[in-house]
């Protein structure tokens, strides 16, 4: 009898610690497999010191360090996986997932050089998975933003890739493939992409371009268009964005924080989502490649006011990371999240428990 009730404690215990444990669960989702490792992906060349990319390959690694740094708990976040080839081939040709196993290719459509150093294989392990499985934690995201009410994908945003097509850094359309997915257990459901990357929301536009399920807010600089990608098209599928906001190279903090606040409340009114798509990039950062002067400072108060916007219409939401190319880039991410983090209240809740 004294042993029986000492496995009911022990069991009632596991109970509380498990309950506890799910009670803290935050949705925030990082993979390790996100980042770029230069050494696995092309051996001795990186370790020599021979190859350079124009991003930053460990910026979400940084993020999540930062992150757990100031409270946050590894054990608390959600762990993605990779997308399959049936949810690939939901939004790309197969013949262009082919393409993207060969070098070569790979190195034209991103225009990296580099890339045509990397054998075949390292290419599928070490560079194609961290889209993989970015794209696999954008759909998670969308699970666990309906779930919570929200949820922020440390990866994701590759708003360039095409059907048929990438570039701007951008292979596949996680955005596309993940609002397909959840269409399959909720169907008819309208989905808001808000994107404030300094760029263009290329991809997911041409993706659904016929598709009225998919609403988009753009503010964009129409002045620096991805490198090599079509820029006759890209001009054609601005007729696709919903609310359409293009600005002025050197736009600053208040005009572009003031046409944020003028517009995007009317804009949910106006479709009334059901789930809203935040492409949050720091590319609009003043030291970054979008041609813009925003500061680290506005674009903290830009997606806190994007949270409480939502909030206010009780809209679940999705944040995904986006461009953003500077030094800057993984601390304005870091620091942006925190705050979103800290007014949700979750990271003192955890504590609490």
């Amino acid at each position: 009898m004294r042993m029986s009730l000492t496995i009911i404690k022990k069991i009632v215990l596991l109970g509380v610690f498990i309950f506890a444990h799910l009670q803290c669960q935050i949705p925030i989702i990082y993979h390790e497999a996100y980042n770029i490792n230069l050494e696995d992906l092309f051996g001795d060349l990186a370790w020599f010191g021979e190859v350079d990319v124009p991003f930053d390959t460990e910026r979400y690694h940084k993020i999540f360090d930062f992150l757990k740094s100031n409270g946050l708990d590894e054990q608390s976040c959600f762990v993605p996986s990779l997308v399959t080839k049936s949810d690939l081939l939901l939004v790309h040709s197969g013949q262009y997932l082919s393409q993207l196993n060969s070098p070569d290719y790979l190195a034209d459509i991103l225009e990296l050089p580099q890339l045509k150093m990397a054998s075949t294989q390292n290419i599928e392990n070490f560079f194609l998975n961290s889209f993989y499985m970015a794209a696999g934690g954008t759909v998670l995201g969308c699970q666990l933003a309906i779930k919570n009410g929200w949820a922020i994908n440390l990866s994701g945003g590759y708003h360039h890739a095409k059907t048929s097509s990438g570039g701007g850094f951008c292979v596949i359309s996680d955005i596309a493939i993940a609002i397909e997915k959840y269409w399959k257990t909720n169907p008819n459901s309208r989905v808001l992409i808000v994107d404030l990357d300094a760029h263009q929301g290329t991809g997911y536009a041409q993706i659904f371009l016929s598709n009225g399920g998919v609403f988009i807010f753009d503010i964009y600089n129409p002045q620096r268009p991805p490198v090599r990608l079509d820029i006759q098209q890209d001009i054609d599928l601005r007729a696709r964005i919903n609310f359409e906001y293009p600005v002025q190279s050197g736009i600053k903090d208040a005009e572009y924080l003031k046409i944020l606040q003028d517009h995007l409340a009317e804009a949910i009114k106006l479709c009334n989502p059901d789930l809203i798509i935040y492409v949050a990039g720091t590319d609009v950062f003043c030291g970054d490649c979008g041609g813009m002067q925003i500061s680290q400072e506005v674009i903290i108060r830009r997606d806190e006011y994007v949270f409480s916007i939502a909030d206010q219409f009780k809209k679940p939401i999705l944040m995904l990371l986006a461009g953003g190319y500077s030094k800057q880039s993984a601390e304005i991410s870091g620091k942006s999240i925190l705050n979103i983090l800290r007014k949700k209240g979750v990271l003192s809740t955890c504590y609490l428990m």
